[in-house]
């Protein structure tokens, strides 16, 4: 079926245990959603949303993907799937999770106009870039049937990190978490480790996005994160909340080989993490499925 510009097509993908216990079968829903470029050339970005099989309103979680300046990598990138870590951590909570390619990423040919260049405005206008088009994502989403669009949270890694803090500084009605792990812009600089091409200049951008932040912020790094190390995960907090935004930073221990996959690799750590902070904003469903005990083993597959 299509709704205001979207394609929407359902498919039962498994089941899941919920935060209380209960088993929940999850739900895929194809998203495709309309965006306009700088000069008003109009693209889709496509992805999906993974929401629990339930007919009670569900808070929605905007998940938001890093990106690499490798033409071909980008290409290759796919939305996280449904049964991935991920999506599960959210769907066993109580939210329905977005997760869609933003423009330059996967196989549709669209331009990649988040790119940046390694200046206070480049990197500025690559994070505002990032969250005109998480708006996009949040308002497609929030249209979708069972949504709660008045309880999204939105959520970004490495580059949609450094997109989710460009975002809180701009409008963004019915938002009411934001959360940052591992984010930033120009690490690995020249293939390096620890390397960031003007990390001075990430800096003062994030001063300028902390000026207008209207929301409190979680920000989560791990200690060897070797795109956005400790010292400039303070830094970048530092200049954000000098400035006037509210950004709490959790450094964790050590995650693997490589802390900046946290994400992706270790939901045992930043999902507490996860849950206190949306606790405190009153965002964290209280029975993992808002309002509907039906989603038990009878409707699990």
């Amino acid at each position: 079926m299509r709704l205001a510009g979207l394609f929407v097509g359902a498919i039962c993908v498994g089941g899941l245990a919920s935060a209380t216990g209960h088993a929940v079968s999850v739900e895929e829903i194809a998203l495709q959603v309309p965006v306009k470029d700088a000069q008003r050339h109009a693209w889709t970005m496509r992805g999906h949303v993974c929401r629990p099989a339930t007919q009670a309103q569900v808070p929605l979680a905007v998940v938001n993907h890093g990106s690499i300046s490798n033409k071909s990598e980008r290409a290759a990138m796919e939305p996280e799937p449904c049964d991935g870590p991920i999506a599960r951590w959210f769907v066993s909570h109580g939210f329905a999770a977005a997760f869609v390619l933003r423009l330059g990423h996967g196989r549709v040919d669209s331009p990649w106009i988040e790119s940046f260049d390694c200046t206070r405005e480049g990197f500025r206008r690559s994070g505002l870039e990032t969250a005109r088009q998480i708006q996009a994502i949040v308002d497609a989403a929030s249209r979708l049937p069972h949504i709660a669009a008045d309880r999204v949270v939105v959520v970004g890694h490495s580059a949609g990190g450094w997109g989710t803090i460009a975002y809180v500084s701009q409008p963004h009605a019915n938002v009411v978490a934001a959360i940052n792990i591992s984010g930033g812009r120009g690490g690995h600089y020249l293939n390096l480790p620890d390397s960031n091409c003007h990390s001075e200049h990430l800096i003062e951008a994030a001063a300028d996005f902390g000026k207008i932040a209207t929301l409190p912020m979680l920000w989560i790094y791990a200690r060897n994160d070797s795109f956005f190390g400790p010292a400039l995960a303070q830094s970048l907090q530092h200049a954000f909340n000098t400035a006037g935004g509210v950004a709490r930073l959790v450094e964790t221990a050590a995650s693997g080989s490589e802390g900046h996959a946290l994400f992706y690799e270790n939901a045992d750590v930043w999902g507490p993490l996860f849950e206190s902070y949306l606790a405190d904003r009153h965002a964290l469903p209280k029975n993992g499925i808002d309002g509907d005990k039906s989603a038990d083993a009878s409707r699990s597959r």
